[in-house]
Order: C-alpha cells, then sequence, then structure tokens
C-alpha cells in the first residue's frame, strides 16, 4: 500500500503505511506496517499503533497503545486529556497559567495511556478513558463510553459501556488467544483465512495440522 511522502518523517517499523492528513500525526509517534490513518485523524506523541489497524476520519488518539489489525470507526477519541477534579477549578486557564514567583502545581493531563488489544472493533464515536485495557478481540459499541476495563473477545456498549456478552465460550476463546493469529506470519494468515468464518472449524484444522508435523 502507498504511504505519503510525509509519513517518512514518522518512525515506523516497515514501509505501507497510507496517511491522510499528516499534519495531524505528530513525528514521535509509532506507526507500524499497513496502518491506514484517515481524514483528519490526529494522533499524538508516544502513541503506538500496531501492523494493518485503520483508523477512519476525525478520530483522535491522545495516548495509548493499540494492537495490530484494529477497526477504529469514525470519530472515535482515546485516551484523552483529563482535568483535575480535587482542584478548585478543572480549568487550564487556571492550573497552566500561575503568576511568576508562584508555580503551578504539576498536572499530568496524560497520566494512565489506555491499551487496546489486538483486533480490536471500536464503533464510531466510542470513547476509551484514560487507565482501560481493552482485551484482544473486542467489540466497543458505537457512541459507548469505556470507563473500565474490557476483557478479551467481550461486546460492550452504553454510557458508561456495560457487557452485552462474550463473541465465543470460554473454550473458543481461550483457543483465540492461544493462537494469537494476529502475530502469525503473512503466509500463516495467508493459509488459513479462508477459515476465520468459523473458529471451531479453524482451531480442528490447526489441531490437524499440527498432528501431521
Amino acid at each position: 500500500m502507498n504511504y505519503s511522502i510525509a509519513c517518512m518523517f514518522i518512525r515506523y517499523s516497515g514501509g505501507g503505511i497510507y496517511v491522510q492528513s499528516p499534519r495531524l500525526v505528530s513525528r514521535k509517534a509509532t506507526l507500524e506496517e499497513g496502518v491506514c490513518l484517515y481524514r483528519n485523524v490526529k494522533i499524538q506523541a508516544g502513541v503506538h499503533i500496531g501492523s494493518n489497524t485503520y483508523i477512519n476520519d476525525g478520530s483522535v488518539v491522545a495516548s495509548g497503545d493499540i494492537g495490530k489489525y484494529c477497526s477504529i470507526g469514525y470519530n472515535v477519541q482515546i485516551g484523552m486529556y483529563e482535568h483535575p477534579i480535587d482542584f478548585v477549578t478543572t480549568s487550564e486557564r487556571i492550573y497552566h497559567a500561575c503568576d511568576d514567583g508562584n508555580p503551578c502545581k504539576e498536572y499530568k493531563e496524560i497520566r494512565r495511556p489506555p491499551h487496546i488489544g489486538n483486533d480490536v472493533w471500536i464503533g464510531s464515536n466510542a470513547i476509551i478513558m484514560q487507565g482501560v485495557n481493552v482485551g484482544d478481540g473486542a467489540v466497543i459499541g458505537a457512541s459507548a463510553v469505556v470507563t473500565h476495563n474490557v476483557k478479551p473477545y467481550e461486546i460492550v456498549a452504553g454510557i458508561p459501556a456495560k457487557t452485552l456478552r462474550f463473541r465465543f465460550d470460554e473454550k473458543i476463546i481461550e483457543k483465540l488467544l492461544e493462537i494469537s493469529w494476529w502475530d502469525k506470519s503473512n503466509e500463516w494468515i495467508s493459509k488459513y483465512k479462508n477459515l476465520f468464518y468459523d473458529p471451531k472449524i479453524l482451531i480442528e484444522r490447526l489441531e490437524f495440522d499440527n498432528k501431521e508435523l
């Protein structure tokens, strides 16, 4: 996949990066091979995005680590800046603007960058708060506000986000996490991706192939 010349200023582990609005992507962000950032996506310094993840128009990632093969919708906000709620005021006009000779108490607006696992689908307009850990294979419903950890392959939605169900039963989830297909080579994925429509069939085929080795 072609990538913008401006992306050459960004650290990356391979080629094939596509960025529609490079001026909104910090040079101190890390994008792996196959990342696609569509129009008006803003990525702040220190953010890491794993290979083959795409982020749709208007989304903002202020902090955090995002895994591989994630699908992120429109106008999603991840790890946004937080204001102090135990100060007299929550206004940055005050706590960032102390008078000379009277230094402000230091307040870090980014203190707990979130972690988003691999193969996570985040619906449009969702908000992922700081300090949240989203497990591999999870699904975040559109417009959800995620304030707590999400387990692998869990589906959550709502404000605040609550569990709807899990995508698969416990044994299937355990096997998929053991396989961790997102860490496999391109050759492995090409060989088995036609079986991804049914996790049971994929698992059975892998068990058969492993016995043949």
